[in-house]
């Protein structure tokens, strides 16, 4: 009996560990709870984690992932300006190359997003749209299919 306590505390600290290492704080990245506006605790879960991956292993596959997460109203404008900093913090040769990997529609959205995020944000470093795109041209012309 005392076996079974003790694996159950272990694996118990294991999830744990794991639910903090990927709800913990992204340097640079603010993902807002308006973003994360999602249905349930498992959407929120994939957020983040497809995040971490996005960042840290710079998975296109956790791109695509998060160009496709659906979220409504202010929702959107907050989980476009996440991506924007993700794009920011990346670089563009990093994330400009990721987005040869979606498809047309994709892109679409992801264009939209970065649009909505880049409004929203309030840049500074970057403060119209213009700026923007001439400060990250391999990512707006693989957005724009001039690859």
């Amino acid at each position: 009996m005392k076996k079974i306590g003790i694996i159950l505390v272990l694996a118990l600290l294991g999830f744990a560990t794991h639910l903090y290492y990927v709800f913990r704080p992204i340097e640079g990245v603010d993902v807002s709870e308006v973003a994360l506006s999602l249905e349930s605790p498992t959407e929120k879960y994939g957020y983040h984690k497809h995040l971490r991956l996005l960042l840290g292993d710079q998975d296109p596959d956790a791109l695509e992932y998060l160009v496709n997460v659906q979220v409504d109203g202010e929702g959107a404008f907050e989980h476009g300006r996440t991506l924007v900093q993700v794009l920011i913090k990346l670089g563009d040769p990093i994330f400009g190359g990721m987005i040869s990997k979606l498809n047309k529609n994709e892109k679409d959205t992801l264009l939209i997003l970065l649009m909505a995020g880049h409004e929203y944000g309030g840049f500074s470093a970057t403060p119209n749209w213009e700026q923007f795109n001439r400060q990250f041209p391999l990512t707006f012309r693989a957005l724009s299919g001039k690859v």
